[in-house]
């Protein structure tokens, strides 16, 4: 009986992944305010950079990291929020 498995992502793609969610949650803290009262972050840049460097499978998996550590109560979103800038009823 066989029991070797293939896995579809090597370490070298789950590293690279779970590095660039890092990166994402960290972009969303710096940001270029305009003069109208306005913020342009970097976490615009960061998702576009994640878009043109990965596939799509792990362009998603990155994504859904990102929105899993927000949901948890990880203040990975724009100005420090967590689970409430995805459901303003959320609690936490």
């Amino acid at each position: 009986m066989d029991t070797k498995t293939k896995s579809k992502f090597s370490t070298y793609s789950i590293v690279m992944m779970a590095l660039f969610a890092a990166i994402l949650c960290v972009s969303a803290y710096i940001s270029i305010p305009l003069p109208n009262g306005t913020h342009i972050t970097l976490l615009n840049f960061v998702i576009t950079l994640i878009a043109l460097v990965f596939p799509l499978a792990e362009s998603f998996f990155i994504g859904l990291i990102w929105m899993l550590l927000g949901l948890v109560g990880v203040p990975v979103f724009v100005g420090g929020q967590a689970c409430r800038a995805m459901f303003p009823p959320c609690t936490r």
